[in-house]
């Protein structure tokens, strides 16, 4: 289906009047085809599956929102209330560490997360901001890497005194 679109005559001749222009120019047509596909468009990409994201803590997402807090704080030079987030988020991340319920691996991982809390804490106590910014910038990355599968290895026994597996 084809559509023809001309310029108004008026308009254009409104405003070489009231510009003074010179308006030599013939009216413009235009050919706009609708409903046809573009040859060079590409098919709509179809996902089969839904992508796999890491399972999520709550007490870790929110402490790693904190670790982000603090970056943005440091950079606007609020050291003071950089500090009192950064406690916070150090206190966060403890308690998931004390009770933790993931794999030896990952509490491995949380435990020396924190200590790099500790550390960036340290350092933003010494009075080196930038340094703390970078240190708790690598922390936060390490803290989304970090997929948190509830512990598997050991399950529950069924009623039977089987673990449900087959072997």
């Amino acid at each position: 289906m084809k559509k023809v679109m001309q310029n108004l005559l008026w308009g254009g001749m409104t405003a070489c009047a009231l510009g003074g222009l010179a308006c030599t120019s013939p009216p413009v047509e235009e050919t706009v085809t609708v409903g046809v596909p573009n040859r060079n468009s590409k098919p709509e990409t179809v996902w089969t599956k839904e992508p796999k994201f890491p399972n999520q803590n709550r007490e870790i997402e929110e402490a790693g929102d904190s670790l982000a807090k603090v970056v943005t704080l440091l950079r606007n030079k609020q050291n003071e209330d950089a500090q009192k987030t950064l406690s916070k988020a150090s206190e966060q991340i403890k308690k998931v560490v004390l009770k933790c319920t993931y794999d030896e691996a990952t509490c491995k991982k949380l435990k020396a997360i924190l200590l790099e809390v500790q550390a960036a804490d340290k350092t933003l106590q010494r009075g080196s901001p930038a340094e703390a910014i970078k240190q708790l910038s690598a922390v936060n990355k390490q803290l989304d890497d970090i997929d948190l599968d509830p512990q598997e290895e050991f399950p529950a026994p069924s009623p039977d005194g089987f673990s449900g597996e087959q072997g």
